[in-house]
């Protein structure tokens, strides 16, 4: 038997307050897949601004410790996965 390629989630944009999902719904995987996606489209975004740009994508007006948690484990996947890097206190895709 053939192993089929896994699946790399599309980032689920909600389109009212009411598909708002919590933090914890949203794979790591998926953030990092939209986190590849600002950073292919922005320049000069420190983490902070990362964190911040995918954050509103998501439709979280406001972030707490939780989110912050698990966007940073996002960018720590990309890290380890050598996909991102950070230059002169920017982050930039490799």
């Amino acid at each position: 038997m053939w192993s089929t390629p896994k699946q790399i989630p599309l980032p689920k944009i909600p389109s009212d307050a009411e598909s708002l999902r919590k933090i914890d719904d949203i794979s790591i995987e998926e953030i990092s897949e939209l986190m590849k996606i600002v950073l292919s489209k922005a320049y000069g975004l420190d983490i902070n601004d990362l964190i911040s740009e995918c954050s509103a994508v998501f439709g979280y007006e406001r972030r707490g410790a939780k989110i912050n948690s698990i966007m940073n484990q996002s960018v720590e996947l990309l890290r380890n996965k050598r996909l991102i890097e950070t230059v002169d206190g920017k982050i930039r895709m490799i």
